[in-house]
């Protein structure tokens, strides 16, 4: 525990008294195992008061307010002070004010703010215009136009208008846009608007007075009615406001004077100085008075001197500087916390906040901090309020300062200079304007260091004649433990040795002491020692470590490489580099030969050395042997001499390197190289030696591209011996050599360029084997790219029979094609296919016998479809012959259905008849069966259906009754017709019956039978329900009742049975939709009749097609395919059975799913992309089958390949990884899509934005840097970082702050923007009186934060002098900073000077005057004048006479130099230097030359040789006027006379000069 901290315990047992005393040793005892340094912490933590939490100020000024400033250490020497005011009941409010604005209304304020104010006017001439070329629609391409080159803006200053004062000077003017002339404002015009918003910011209540000033001063109203003119008399306005300020004898103790001027005081003051008086003397003794200067458009030191209190000089050079100046002065005056930093520490710049802490939680009135100019004071100001009560203002901010390098206890560092609360209390209408202080809070921390020595056995120290092995000294501040923890100091471990500037003298390592005790190092495993800490935990102590050495002589041992060194040779360190041994050091091991990549080493030979090494011989050169060792040895007296020196030298070895070029044959054209230069194929090879090597190629890329074949390029023979075996792609025989044998090889890629194609499927109709018919509304094409020269055949998979889905499956078929077709990349080439839909036409005739109306089957056919001719004949008729192309193929009819199956070709159906033969049957028959042998023959004749017949009556012989029926002896044939005569016997009867359709024909021949008479018959069954003709007609028994019993009777008996057709039935089949919620379609019914009671069967093709062709509005067709007997309505029992009524049947039909495959080619070209369809016309497939798409086999189109695939495969829009089963009506979409991008480089713009900030300031940054443009392949990006101009010469300071774009990564095509931040701290040398480069200015400087300042001589340090003074260096703050360090914050360094006796050498010199009358070329006066010895501090003087001179009355011409220079070295007092000065006047009476110039009508002087001229007759007045002038810097101390030299009345001296003129007579 360091000393200080001791005493403040010995000072806490005060008190205590013996009993205390004691019980307290008691604790200690107890204790005494606790850190001493924790007990204390918490002895003055309960019995002192922590500096840094003074106590509060409690209700300053009985107004209830409390005022508490305290402060938190944040780092070793940083505090975080916190300010408070905890405001009562009463309510307090903003100081109140009393402010005079004094403004300068002398003429120049009529001038404008233009910083180019005095650079003159300029109004456009004809040299601001050039002739200029532009080009136009005119046949000529373009015309010249005169136009306007020069950039300089018109301007007039100062334009006079009038012969007033200046109020009749025009302002200044310049031109717009418009070329209109616009007045500038005028200074005057600035100012007023600059007080008008410093008075409306002042606080409410603050009571503000105007004084203008020129040549004198009045007190103004209104600053409305001031207007410019006359001279500068600022004191007469200053004195003037003071007056003003001084009448107001209320309470207000806040009183501001403002003086704002644009020039130099040209009247007024007191003793010469024109910027004091007694006023303003009085004024500025009460501190609480505040003096505001600003110097508008100039820069007047003056000025500066006049602003005290709390006032500061501001210097505005222009109308913008003017309204930011009184920005800030708004601020100053109108602050209700003034809080300046301590003398010894400097504030954080950006570290104040207003309001509560994080961890708080209350109230606060808003406030704006703000921080003067020298970064000193900070000021508080309420927001958005004018007065408050029962609230808190609170802010925080942080100090720190550099702590001091000396060890000690540093205590009571005021981290404030005094710090008020000004504000104001209004009652019953008066005003009172209060101020209140703050305790200051005080820092304290403790410093330890350790001084490091270098001393040889004698205690001598050696560190001058040594280099400092590592830091000397060392200090740390050891008491900061909350946040640091413990403090530790390095004990540096010594080096083995230590340099001199003798190499071959070092110091070596003895023994070392801390604090004068014996000190140990540990040891590594290489011998070096190891450093150790110091724990200086809050402690203030000064520690010393001494290191001791002695003297020894020394050799060094070192490897050099001689000649040109390879980069990746051994590096020389470590064993190599020099190192040293003591003299007679044994065992030395040479180092191993060194190695490089691409050079041979020769080995170490020794150039230099006493030592006796061991060697081999290489290249008849003897090297040292590696590993070998040495004893390091030196001539008595010569030490350098022993030092050895190994030399290597390099050979490059011999090498090789393949390279190629890359050519690209498209199209079997000529060969076109892809690259510059040669691409390397392999890194150059080094070999050892320059025997052969052999190169085997492979295939190779280039630029993604593949190249497989290659050949040894040409012009390579010229390498000797060079073989190329082509089998295996070997270039052998390659012979290394030190210039690289470089190997070129050609690499070949042929290439086809792309070449488009059109498959185009052209439809035909053929029919009847006739010209086939274009059928366009089928025909499609597609289109294909391939390669130029790729010969196109057409494949089955081209093939489509469908014509694009719109037909069914094998509508069409292959005819042929125009193929194979070359393709060409000039032309898009066509392959067309041919397909042709063959009809064929069948017709049928039938002749008479034939019913027209029922004879159907005529019609056009598509080729393998069935056809049916049905036909019925006509009654009567029956079938001849039915031929097809003239074939019988009466052999296939069935029920008069002829079916003519797949047809190939047209069919001509013959159908002929003929009249049915029927047999006229002509019976005679004698029911005895007794004919006789002739007259009765029977007969038969074969008949024509409706031919008319006949049959011969033959009379009965006797005996017999012919018996017959009238009726059918003759009639018309309508069948086989029977005519029966009947002879019975007479006594015997027959029995007739008759099949007779009624009212019509027979339909069978009658039968009949016969007996005697009166014997029964019985012919029963020959009755026959039905018959049913060859025709096929059906009739049926109407009278069944009829008796077929009886007896024979007298006559016969003849029984007739009438028939009628049966009924028929209507048989009805309907086609319908399977799904008429899906499609339908039209087809007429069928219809047929059948006989009841009759089978009928509907089951064949005739009544159920398999297919349905249905032909569409758009003229195209599609199929309807039979859905099977399971879908038939009733059902497939309706197809077969008895016909028992009407019956309909319905027959559902469906449609086969179709499908379709797009694939849409998408090529992506720098973002805008462009597509190509290849679509797979629509399909028919077959329910319950899957889609018929592999994507495994489709063929991948237009140069875009399988890995472009977009994996987006989609059956009707939803995602697929396998096709569907396809149903019945479906309509299934394919689509899938590939994508390729082919980019190109763009242009990527990257533009540069700068801005800087001092002293955590932002400020106007002019920096600019022209736009980055680089071409970037399109979807790539561009790194911003690589373009950034940080730290680049120019940008010096300079940080990337963010980049436009994400991580710096530019889209290629976008324009991008890096953003660099620079911030800077102000470094000020504040002269403080002083004067460098003839100026008083302060010298400030911009300096990167963190740097130090410009090395090239744009910063340099000022170097200021002082009359009387001398510069002793600079005083900085903050105090660690040193004029040649870094700076990281605002830094200011005040000169300090030092009174000096100036100890002057003087010189001496006369002037002395003659002056000559010549009056007609003759002598007639002369006299003569000298000055007192003059004294001057130069060496060299110049005087200057005037070119006359006035003497007696006379005037003089100069006839000597008028300027003389003399050397003034070993002048005295006593034996000055004399300037002779002659003047000459020449008078003429007799009309010759010369003049006479007297002034008067006075006589020509004469001497006069009796004339005494006496010293003290010099008379003291009418002297000539200044004939000589001394320039300022050589003005002597003591004036020269005036007339000719002035002399002041106290430099007269005591003998006069002669006296001249009147009184000597002339």
């Amino acid at each position: 525990m360091g000393n200080k901290r001791l005493k403040k315990r010995a000072y806490s047992l005060k008190g205590l008294g013996r009993r205390g005393l004691s019980l307290l040793m008691a604790m200690v005892m107890t204790l005494s195992l606790v850190q001493i340094s924790a007990f204390a912490e918490e002895d003055v933590a309960e019995n002192q008061p922590d500096p840094l939490k003074p106590e509060t100020v409690k209700n300053v000024n009985d107004h209830g307010i409390d005022l508490t400033k305290t402060a938190d250490r944040v780092g070793d020497t940083e505090w975080e002070v916190t300010v408070r005011a905890d405001i009562g009941d009463t309510r307090i409010k903003q100081q109140p004010l009393d402010v005079v604005f004094v403004l300068d209304k002398s003429g120049s304020m009529m001038f404008c703010t233009d910083p180019d104010h005095d650079k003159g006017d300029h109004e456009h001439s004809m040299w601001c215009y050039q002739r200029v070329w532009v080009e136009d629609d005119s046949l000529l391409g373009g015309h010249y136009e005169r136009q306007l080159t020069c950039t300089k803006k018109e301007v007039r200053h100062e334009v006079p208008g009038g012969w007033g004062d200046a109020t009749d000077w025009l302002p200044c003017r310049y031109k717009d846009e418009n070329g209109k002339w616009v007045n500038y404002e005028t200074r005057l015009e600035s100012a007023k608007a600059a007080m008008t918003a410093l008075e409306n910011s002042l606080p409410a209540g603050a009571n503000v007075q105007y004084v203008s000033f020129s040549d004198d001063a009045k007190q103004e109203n209104s600053l409305n009615d001031v207007v410019a003119d006359g001279g500068t008399n600022i004191m007469a306005g200053v004195d003037k406001g003071i007056d003003l300020l001084n009448q107001n004898q209320s309470t207000v103790t806040k009183k501001v004077l403002v003086l704002l001027s644009d020039g130099e005081a040209t009247a007024g003051g007191e003793y010469g100085n024109r910027y004091t008086s007694s006023t303003y003397r009085d004024f500025i003794k009460n501190k609480k008075n505040d003096v505001y200067t600003v110097g508008f458009a100039l820069d007047n030191p003056k000025l500066a001197e006049m602003a005290k209190g709390d006032g500061e000089y501001i210097y505005a050079k222009n109308a913008e500087a003017l309204n930011s100046a009184f920005t800030e002065l708004s601020t100053r005056i109108a602050a209700m916390i003034v809080d300046p930093m301590g003398d010894e520490v400097t504030y954080v710049s950006g570290s104040a906040k207003d309001g509560p802490k994080e961890n708080e939680d209350f109230a606060t009135v808003k406030g704006n901090i703000t921080l003067d100019s020298d970064g000193r004071t900070l000021r508080w100001t309420p927001m958005d309020t004018d007065s408050f009560s029962n609230t808190v203002i609170q802010y925080t901010y942080r100090v720190k300062l550099n702590p001091s390098k000396d060890a000690g206890n540093y205590t009571g560092i005021k981290l404030n200079n005094p710090t008020y609360l000004q504000y104001g209390i209004e009652q019953n209408g008066n005003k009172t304007a209060y101020t209140g202080q703050f305790n200051i809070p005080a820092g304290y921390y403790k410093v330890s260091n350790l001084t490091e020595k270098f001393v040889d056995k004698d205690g001598k120290d050696i560190s001058q004649y040594v280099e400092k092995p590592h830091t000397f000294f060392q200090s740390a501040v050891t008491d900061n433990i909350e946040m640091n923890g413990d403090t530790y100091l390095d004990v540096n471990a010594p080096a083995k040795t230590l340099d001199t500037n003798d190499e071959h003298v070092k110091y070596l390592y003895v023994s070392s002491t801390l604090d004068k005790a014996d000190y140990a190092y540990n040891v590594d495993s290489d011998g070096n020692y190891v450093a150790d800490s110091l724990d200086v935990t809050d402690k203030a102590e000064a520690h010393e470590l001494i290191h001791v050495y002695e003297r020894a002589t020394v050799n060094s041992v070192e490897y050099k490489y001689a000649g040109d060194i390879p980069e990746d040779a051994t590096k020389l360190t470590d064993g190599y580099a020099k190192t040293w041994y003591p003299t007679g050091t044994t065992g030395i091991e040479v180092q191993p030969d060194a190695e490089s990549k691409q050079y041979n080493f020769s080995g170490w030979e020794k150039i230099s050395g006493e030592a006796e090494v061991e060697t081999e011989t290489r290249n008849e050169v003897e090297y040292a042997v590696p590993g070998s060792t040495f004893t390091l040895t030196a001539p008595e007296g010569d030490v350098p001499a022993g030092d050895v020196v190994f030399q290597g030298q390099w050979t490059l070895k011999p090498s090789y390197q393949i390279v190629a070029d890359y050519y690209i044959i498209t199209d079997g054209g000529d060969r076109v190289k892809q690259n510059t230069t040669p691409m390397p194929l392999t890194d150059v090879e080094y070999e050892i030696n320059d025997d052969p090597v052999s190169y085997t190629a492979d295939s190779s890329t280039y630029d993604s591209k593949t190249y497989d074949e290659v050949e040894l390029s040409q012009g390579q023979e010229q390498l000797e011996g060079l073989s190329w075996d082509a089998g295996t792609s070997t270039v052998g025989n390659i012979i290394p050599t030190q210039e690289t044998t470089v190997v070129h090889l050609d690499y070949i890629r042929h290439e086809k360029s792309d070449a488009d194609y059109t498959v185009k499927h052209e439809y035909y109709n053929v029919v009847s084997n006739g010209e086939a018919q274009p059928m366009t509304e089928d025909d499609y094409s597609q289109n294909f790219t391939a390669k130029h020269g790729d010969k196109i055949s057409v494949t089955d998979a081209m093939k489509d029979s469908t014509a694009n889905g719109n037909r069914p499956s094998g509508y069409y078929e292959y005819v042929g094609n125009n193929g194979p077709i070359e393709l060409n990349k000039a032309e898009t080439k066509n392959l067309t296919i041919k397909y042709n839909h063959y009809q064929y036409v069948v017709t049928t005739q039938g002749d008479d016998g034939v019913n027209k109306d029922a004879l159907t089957g005529a019609g056009t056919y598509d080729k393998g479809d069935n056809a049916q001719v049905s036909f019925t004949l006509n009654e009567g008729y029956q079938l001849k012959s039915i031929t097809d192309n003239g074939n019988d193929v009466k052999a296939k009819v069935e029920n008069g259905v002829y079916t003519i199956s797949g047809i190939t070709e047209d069919h001509k159906v013959k159908i002929e008849t003929e009249l049915i033969k029927y047999k006229l049957n002509v019976y005679y028959v004698f029911s005895d069966g007794k004919k006789p042998a002739t007259g009765f023959k029977d007969y038969e004749e074969t008949l024509d259906y409706g031919s008319k017949y006949t049959a011969k009556v033959v009379e009965a012989p006797a005996g017999y009754t012919l018996t017959y029926e009238e009726a059918e002896v003759s009639g018309t044939i309508t069948g086989n017709t029977e005519v029966w005569f009947l002879y019975t016997p007479n006594g015997q009867a027959s029995v007739n019956v008759f099949y007779k359709i009624k009212d019509g024909y027979y339909l069978l021949p009658r039968r009949s039978t016969s007996d005697l008479i009166g014997r029964t018959y019985d012919v029963s069954s020959w009755k026959l329900d039905s018959i049913t003709t060859p025709g096929g007609k059906i009739y049926d028994l109407e009278n069944k009742d009829e008796v077929m019993e009886g007896t024979y009777k007298l006559g016969g008996t003849n029984i007739t049975l009438l028939y009628t057709e049966r009924a028929k039935a209507n048989i009805t089949i309907k086609y319908q939709s399977e799904d008429v919620n899906k499609a339908t379609f039209t087809k007429a019914d069928y219809t047929a009749q059948g006989y009841l009671n009759t089978q009928y069967n509907i089951s064949g093709t005739t009544y159920l097609p398999e297919t349905i062709t249905e032909t569409l509005a758009d003229g195209s067709t599609r199929t309807w395919y039979y859905s099977g007997s399971d879908q038939l309505i009733p059902g497939k029992e309706a197809l077969t059975g008895p016909l028992t009524g009407d019956i309909t049947v319905v027959a559902k039909y469906y449609l086969k799913p179709t499908y379709s495959v797009t694939a849409t080619y998408t090529t992506v070209s720098n973002g805008v992309s462009s597509n190509q369809t290849d679509a797979v016309a629509k399909q028919t497939g077959e329910a319950g089958e899957k889609v018929p798409f592999d994507l495994s086999t489709y063929k991948v189109m237009y140069g875009f390949t399988s890995s472009n695939y977009q994996n987006d495969l989609k059956v009707n829009d939803a995602s697929v990884t396998e096709m569907p089963v396809m149903e019945k009506f479906g309509d299934y979409a394919v689509t899938l899509s590939y994508k390729k991008s082919v980019n190109s480089g763009v242009s990527t713009t990257i533009q540069h934005e700068f801005k800087t900030f001092v002293d955590g300031v932002e400020t106007l940054d002019t920096t600019t840097a022209p736009d980055d443009a680089v071409t970037e392949t399109w979807g790539k990006t561009v790194d911003m970082s690589k373009f950034s101009k940080a730290g680049q010469a120019g940008y010096e300071g300079y940080t990337v702050e963010k980049y436009s774009a994400e991580n710096g990564q530019l889209r290629a095509g976008d324009k991008g923007t890096i953003h660099y931040v620079r911030n800077l701290v102000s470094v000020v040398f504040d002269l403080s009186g002083g004067t460098w480069n003839n100026s008083l200015n302060n010298v400030n400087y911009n300096v990167v934060k963190g740097g130090s300042l410009d090395k090239d001589g744009q910063q340099p340090i000022p170097a200021p002098t002082k009359d009387g003074f001398k510069f002793a260096g600079w005083k900085a703050q903050p105090e660690n900073a040193i004029p040649t360090g870094k700076f990281d914050q605002r830094t200011v360094f005040t000169a300090k000077w030092e009174q000096e006796i100036v100890v002057t050498k003087s010189y001496f010199y006369t002037v002395t005057y003659n002056y000559t009358v010549t009056t007609d070329g003759t002598v007639t006066y002369q006299d003569s004048e000298t000055t007192q010895v003059q004294d001057t501090t130069k060496a060299s003087q110049t005087i200057t006479a005037s070119a006359t001179a006035s003497h007696g009355g006379y005037t003089f011409d100069l006839a000597s130099p008028a300027e003389q220079t003399a050397d003034l070295t070993g002048t005295t007092r006593e034996a000055p230097h004399q300037f002779v000065v002659n003047y000459v006047l020449t008078v003429n009476n007799g009309g010759g030359g010369g003049r006479d110039d007297r002034d008067d009508d006075r006589p020509a002087p004469k001497p006069d040789p009796d004339t005494e001229i006496k010293d003290d007759d010099v008379p003291k007045s009418d002297l000539p006027e200044q004939p000589v002038e001394i320039p300022d810097e050589d003005t002597p101390k003591a004036d020269l006379p005036q007339a000719p030299v002035d002399i002041p009345d106290e430099d007269t001296p005591k003998a006069d000069v002669p006296k001249t003129g009147d009184a000597m007579g002339l």
